[in-house]
């Protein structure tokens, strides 16, 4: 999935590498962790990190509600937030023609950066945000693209023992 900001330079890239324990279905949390490549671009640098910061319904849940709101419809919820905090978005303004997201990230180590603001280049991470401003019909594309790439990862079901 991809969110580009109309301004040409924001950017927020998200595919999903696998389920982080590929084997192991003991339990549905478990099973269900998916590893995201997080893929950002902002007027301060780029970055990039694989993380696991979600499970295969925290997907579904959030292209769900990009797909509600690039409809324009009614959310009840103004922002998506997930168990790690390695990504949020919050709503942060509307238009009839665009959208404005704020997005939280974290990039963690092996990941890479070049970011003009980060304090220290030798941490283990970097704490971003930026505002992402799109059109309705690029936020649909999206969402899209993320409901065909979770149809890859399906909802596993933890075995009995």
């Amino acid at each position: 999935m991809q969110l580009k900001g109309v301004d040409g330079i924001r950017e927020l890239r998200i595919t999903f590498a696998g389920y982080e324990f590929s084997n192991d279905l003991s339990d549905a949390s478990t099973a269900n962790w998916l590893e995201a490549d997080i893929n950002v671009q902002t007027p301060h640098g780029w970055g990039t990190s694989r993380v696991a910061c979600m499970h295969t319904w925290d997907a579904l849940s959030l292209d769900d509600w990009l797909d509600t709101l690039g409809a324009q419809r009614l959310v009840g919820e103004l922002e998506m937030l997930f168990p790690e905090p390695n990504l949020q978005f919050r709503v942060a303004h509307q238009t009839a023609r665009e959208i404005t997201f704020h997005v939280g990230f974290i990039l963690e180590r092996p990941g890479q950066w070049q970011m003009d603001d980060a304090h220290n280049v030798d941490s283990s991470n970097y704490v971003g945000e930026m505002d992402l401003t799109m059109s309705y019909a690029a936020l649909l594309t999206a969402s899209e693209s993320l409901r065909v790439e979770v149809q890859n990862f399906p909802i596993r079901k933890a075995e009995s023992l």
